[in-house]
């Protein structure tokens, strides 16, 4: 005796499956995006990288990992209720920029108030250091602001998100 299964998908299941198929081939990426300088002509992106990294001269400021390594529950939780909201119907595209957004936001609060080695006095107040390759004078410009990773804020306003296609990016 044969048994025979049919299988039926409802109108929900099929909407489901293409929302899934659709999340699948996208990510939301978050941080400064190429191209963006400063009034001087450096590269945002290139500051970004030697504060989050450090350098010889310059402590690491791990900002953007800080942002997710101190909020790891907070995240979660979106990610969590973000799944509840797309099963309800919300478009795919809301929960993404919401989940960029978040993410945005928790990166420029850890640039306005993480807890990073202090700045050098003379990059507050500026004076003459000497090179260290060539040991010729050079005079620094002091930025006035004790508070590390905060001069102009362009460096905060230069944090944003975009939504692309996996395997995309740069």
């Amino acid at each position: 005796m044969g048994v025979k299964v049919k299988e039926t998908v409802t109108a929900d299941g099929k909407k489901l499956k293409k929302m899934l198929e659709e999340l699948g081939k996208l990510e939301v990426a978050v941080g400064i995006q190429e191209g963006e300088k400063y009034p001087d002509g450096a590269s945002v992106l290139d500051v970004a990288m030697w504060n989050e990294l450090g350098t010889e001269t310059i402590p690491s400021r791990p900002f953007i990992r800080d942002s997710v390594d101190n909020h790891v529950g907070e995240i979660q939780m979106l990610v969590k209720h973000t799944a509840e909201e797309l099963l309800k119907g919300i478009p795919l595209e809301k929960a993404l920029k919401e989940l960029g957004a978040f993410q945005v936001g928790l990166i420029q609060n850890e640039i306005r108030h993480g807890n990073f080695k202090a700045n050098a006095l003379i990059t507050i107040y500026g004076g003459w250091m000497k090179n260290k390759k060539s040991g010729k004078p050079v005079y620094v410009k002091g930025k006035k602001s004790a508070a590390p990773l905060i001069d102009t804020g362009r460096l905060r306003q230069s944090i944003h998100y975009v939504i692309r296609e996996k395997g995309k990016g740069g």
